[in-house]
C-alpha cells in the first residue's frame, strides 16, 4: 500500500505539497495503465508467470530505488515503473487464478482473492504506517519492499515447476 505513504513522500521527501503529491499519484496512473494496455493487447494467459514474477521483483526493486533518491524526476520515474510493474504481477496473477479454477468454482475464488487483495493492503498499510512511525517513511517502505521480494523469489521456484500447469489453455 504505498500509496498511502505517498503524501508523506511529497511533503518530507522530496519537500512538494499538494501538486507534488499530485504529480506522484499521475506518475504512479501512468505507469499501471501503460501496463494495463499491454496486457489487454497482449490478451494470452502463456508467458503470464513470467509477467507476475518480473513484475513483482521488479516493482521491489524499484519501490527500493523510489526510497533512495530525493530527486523528484528520479522519483517520478521509479515510482511509474513501480506502479507498471506491480500492475502487471496483480493482473497476471487474477488471470491465472481465472484460468487455473473451474468454472464452477471462479467465483467464490475470486471472491477470496478480492477480500485479500482489499483486506491485505489495509493491514500492511497499518504496519506501514506503524514502520514508519518507528523508523521513517523511506526505511518503511524500503524494508516492506525488500519483505515482498523475499517472498517472491522464495515462492518463485515452484512457480517456475507449475508453470506449464498454470498458463494452459482451458479446455
Amino acid at each position: 500500500p504505498y500509496n498511502d505513504l505517498l503524501p508523506g513522500f511529497a511533503a518530507e521527501v522530496f519537500g512538494r505539497g499538494a501538486e507534488g503529491l499530485a504529480t506522484l499519484t499521475a506518475s504512479a496512473g501512468l505507469g499501471a495503465l501503460v501496463s494495463a494496455v499491454f496486457l489487454l493487447i497482449r490478451g494470452r494467459t502463456r508467458g503470464l508467470v513470467a509477467i507476475m514474477v518480473t513484475g513483482a521483483i521488479s516493482a521491489s526493486l524499484a519501490f527500493v530505488l523510489f526510497t533512495t533518491t530525493t530527486n523528484f524526476t528520479l522519483g517520478l520515474v521509479f515510482l511509474a515503473f513501480a506502479a507498471m510493474m506491480l500492475l502487471a504481477g496483480h493482473v497476471g496473477s487474477y488471470s491465472l487464478v481465472q484460468n487455473l479454477v473451474a468454472p464452477a468454482m471462479r467465483g467464490r475464488v475470486i471472491s477470496i482473492s478480492t477480500a485479500i487483495s482489499v483486506g491485505g493492503p489495509a493491514l500492511g498499510a497499518l504496519l506501514m504506517g506503524w514502520l514508519a512511525e518507528l523508523i521513517g517513511l523511506r526505511p518503511a517502505l524500503a524494508v516492506m519492499s525488500a519483505l515482498a521480494l523475499m517472498v517472491v523469489l522464495s515462492v518463485r521456484p515452484t512457480l517456475s515447476r507449475r508453470t506449464r500447469e498454470m498458463e494452459a489453455e482451458p479446455p
